[in-house]
């Protein structure tokens, strides 16, 4: 199934002038659909609901403990930066929202061959906070911290 999935996508690849399919696989995409531009969107928005979800919750932390331990890590221009790379996020978010309504096969592609070219720079960037927050959880917490109200 995979072979006929890859055959089909490189169709569509070179009548949208899309990525190659290797650029796809760490979408993790189940590509078993006749709709598959549509579902390639889909995966990719999935990931970006991930860590939009992450970012939020490190830039404005609400009362969950981790969020909060998490947040203080980021300040100044690192929380300016964060906040960059969650904003371009969010853009192709709402833009995979957009495309979804209309659904078709040049709109997904377009969705698809745009986010792919600028997911290149930013996914290094987004590695780079979450490797900071990921640190963060393996060094002591300091003395003065105060975590607040556990009742």
């Amino acid at each position: 199934m995979v072979e006929d999935t890859k055959k089909c996508y490189e169709e569509l690849r070179k009548k949208h002038k899309l990525p190659k399919f290797e650029e796809l696989e760490e979408f993790n995409l189940d590509l078993e659909s006749e709709f598959l531009l549509a579902e390639i969107r889909k995966g990719i928005a999935e990931k970006i609901q991930a860590y939009t979800n992450f970012l939020s919750e490190v830039l404005n932390p609400d009362t969950n403990l981790t969020n909060m331990y998490e947040s203080r890590i980021f300040e100044g221009e690192e929380k300016k930066e964060v906040f960059e790379v969650f904003r371009r996020l969010m853009f192709w978010k709402r833009s995979s929202l957009e495309a979804s309504v209309s659904n078709d096969n040049n709109t997904n592609a377009e969705f698809i061959k745009n986010f792919l070219s600028e997911w290149a720079g930013l996914k290094p960037r987004l590695a780079e906070a979450v490797s900071k927050v990921k640190k963060s959880w393996e060094s002591e917490s300091e003395q003065t911290e105060k975590l607040g109200y556990f009742g």
